[in-house]
């Protein structure tokens, strides 16, 4: 067995980070893997996203994507519809979804709406005629964010969030080292964000 430190997505000092966003250090609440809102955390908002804009991507707010068909002319590609929910088109709510407008994709769409609108987007587009695979929504599951599990543990760890910063109890990062358990054949059977000390044989957690 062994232990290996796991990246962390959370920033402990304040300044840009790889894509030139400014950001700000944890607050440390231990809220990092729960959702955090004081400028910390990593996010596709904070890298992908921006990145992308700085290549020159166009982004556009307020637009929810309804279904995506593929292209029948010779261009090819995809159509994707949306709903358009800005300059006050909200107060036309029995139009919004029967209104749609559309954007041509000439070679391929990413859709990158989380494990649920994805999924919903993806089993519109079927009911539309876009061909997917019939296992789409199916073997579904919430995170495992918050099991956890110890053993011989000596002392308080203080890796639950808190909804405040105390100097006198600080909240480390829930997941801050993994262990690596390795079978008979060299391979590794399992892998875990601890909770526990680090001494050999004293921690075995999942976070």
């Amino acid at each position: 067995m062994k232990t290996t430190r796991v990246p962390q997505t959370t920033r402990f000092k304040n300044g840009p980070n790889s894509c030139g966003v400014e950001m700000n250090a944890s607050a440390l609440t231990g809220q990092d893997a729960t959702g955090i809102n004081d400028g910390s955390k990593t996010t596709t908002l904070v890298t992908y996203l921006a990145d992308a804009w700085n290549w020159g991507a166009e982004m556009f707010c307020g637009c929810e994507v309804r279904y995506v068909k593929k292209a029948t002319g010779k261009e090819g590609g995809y159509i994707v519809y949306f709903a358009w929910h800005d300059r006050n088109r909200g107060k036309f709510k029995e139009l919004q979804h029967g209104d749609l407008m559309w954007v041509h994709a000439k070679k391929c769409v990413f859709l990158g709406a989380g494990s649920l609108g994805t999924t919903e987007i993806l089993l519109r587009s079927r009911e539309m005629g876009l061909h997917v695979s019939d296992r789409v929504g199916e073997s579904m599951s919430g995170n495992g964010d918050m099991l956890a599990f110890g053993y011989v543990l000596t002392f308080f760890r203080r890796s639950f969030p808190a909804f405040f910063f105390s100097q006198l109890c600080p909240v480390r990062p829930i997941a801050s080292f993994q262990l690596v358990h390795a079978s008979k054949m060299g391979e590794p059977a399992g892998r875990a964000g601890s909770f526990g000390k680090e001494k050999r044989g004293e921690k075995i957690g999942w976070g």
